[in-house]
């Protein structure tokens, strides 16, 4: 099944599909206010179209628009097209740098791996930071520990360092 873009574009049918729906109630208007976003994510691309805005509102919406589109930016989509209803997005590159990989465990090779850490009150933040992370680390897979346990992720066939830690 196929659908037609705002740009006459012809594309397969969606991923996803979702309405971002803002509703509320003008007293001083004494009037409904309805604002409505559609979002079509393909593999590669994104389309954000406002669909309904109330009239009078016309510039309300289009802040409702550039929020959602800033939502999606923080993710790592990429404008590719924008007009003054709708977005083209670019999905986010994918992993080129490993940074999705994560550290195995040397023994059994699972990915279920701890390490105890240590925070600290940030008393202008009110919350905690951390602080410190210790060098022992557990495997919740195969129940061993050790300072030597961890195997960090290859990135690019070359071994990577971890809180000053090198591959064995």
């Amino acid at each position: 099944m196929t659908y037609k873009t705002a740009d006459k574009q012809v594309v397969p049918e969606p991923m996803l599909r979702h309405i971002h729906c803002d509703s509320f109630f003008e007293t001083s208007e004494d009037r409904q206010v309805t604002l409505e976003v559609l979002e079509i994510r393909q593999p590669t691309f994104t389309t954000l179209t406002l669909t309904e805005v109330t009239d009078g509102y016309e510039v309300f919406a289009a802040e409702y628009l550039t929020g959602i589109v800033a939502m999606r930016l923080a993710e790592g989509w990429t404008i590719v097209s924008a007009g003054e209803r709708h977005y083209h997005l670019g999905s986010p590159p994918s992993d080129p740098d490993g940074s999705d990989a994560e550290p195995v465990c040397s023994r059994c090779g699972s990915t279920k791996v701890v390490r105890d850490a240590c925070a600290r009150w940030d008393k202008a933040n009110r919350r905690w930071v951390l602080a410190d992370v210790h060098p022992g680390a557990f495997c919740e897979a195969c129940e061993a520990d050790g300072d030597d346990l961890l195997q960090p992720p290859a990135i690019d066939g070359a071994s990577a360092e971890t809180c000053g830690e090198t591959a064995p």
